[in-house]
């Protein structure tokens, strides 16, 4: 092949693209992302009804809205609901707020990046 291969970084080093660099996660960051879903302190309850609690979070940058989910599925394996959540072609089916949804990249086996957009149901 004629194509250079592309450098990873290891894991907690940055790999630049373009203006923006790039971290591969390790486990410290996948224990943040834990401990952020895990944690209600700075975190302002925004709903909650019928088994869905959404909580939202200011951010130092205005144009950044965090917000984080829990929703309580019945009867429902966690491998199933994350196969029906990550599954793209049947998610156009029965997501009715989906907009578009696509993958952008794999950053490794376990951490990839994608787009999603929906209407959210407030908005309708």
């Amino acid at each position: 092949s004629s194509g250079a291969a592309a450098h990873i970084p290891p894991p907690g080093q940055q790999l630049p693209v373009g203006e923006m660099p790039v971290q591969i996660p390790d486990d410290s960051d996948f224990c943040s992302f834990r401990e952020q879903c895990l944690s209600t302190e700075g975190w302002t309850s925004r709903y909650s009804k019928g088994g869905v609690t959404v909580w939202g979070r200011e951010e130092d940058s205005s144009t950044v809205q965090k917000l984080k989910m829990r929703i309580v599925c019945k009867d429902v394996t966690a491998e199933t609901l994350y196969d029906v959540l990550h599954d793209t072609s049947y998610r156009k089916k029965w997501d009715t707020n989906m907009i578009d949804t696509y993958d952008i990249g794999r950053l490794t086996v376990n951490a990839d990046v994608g787009y999603y957009s929906c209407y959210s149901p407030a908005w309708k």
